[in-house]
């Protein structure tokens, strides 16, 4: 019998559709939802979370209160970074189902935008995630037929970031104003 080119490789299982008509969701999806609410439990419900919220806001502070700034910090860098561990084996394990080159195309950049926008709360990390995702994917499918640039996908999103990040900073300033006028009335 003919040995194969690699004795004892086996082929990866690819990840488990939802089940759902016509739809390409796979369980990604459901990991993605428990990893959100979970990390949410404990940033807003334990004192894990009450510690990370401080150590974030004023190190200093917490550094006085006792609090292993150091320790802390490395955690939650080590987390976040097993968790964008666990997103990128879901990323290869999926659809394409290959490593390739290039195959990220600005996730991170995507993340990061999903973190600023949120502010802080799980509940917008979920809807942001969501909105950009059917972005890109409403992207693809225009490039596809319609025949958009696929650039068309980026200035929108940059826009979109302008327009929120131009919200928070006039709705904050106007607080700041209004709060000033009570005081000097």
């Amino acid at each position: 019998m003919k040995q194969p080119l690699h004795a004892g490789f086996q082929r990866p299982q690819q990840v488990a559709l939802l089940g759902l008509h016509k739809s390409p969701a796979t369980i990604a999806l459901v990991i993605a939802l428990v990893a959100v609410v979970a990390v949410g439990v404990l940033l807003k419900r334990s004192a894990t979370g009450l510690k990370l919220q401080s150590v974030g806001l004023s190190p200093t502070a917490s550094r006085r209160l006792g609090i292993p700034v150091q320790a802390y910090r490395f955690g939650s860098l080590t987390v976040a970074g097993a968790f964008s561990g666990v997103a990128g084996g879901l990323i290869v394990a999926t659809a394409p189902f290959v490593l390739a080159e290039g195959f990220s195309s600005g996730f991170g950049f995507t993340g990061l935008v999903v973190g600023l926008l949120a502010r802080g709360s799980m509940t917008a990390v979920a809807c942001v995630s969501l909105l950009l995702g059917f972005l890109v994917s409403g992207g693809i499918n225009l490039q596809l037929a319609v025949g958009v640039p696929a650039s068309t996908v980026s200035v929108v999103e940059s826009v979109l970031i302008i327009l929120i990040a131009g919200a928070s900073i006039w709705t904050t300033t106007t607080v700041r104003s209004r709060t000033k006028e009570a005081v000097l009335a």
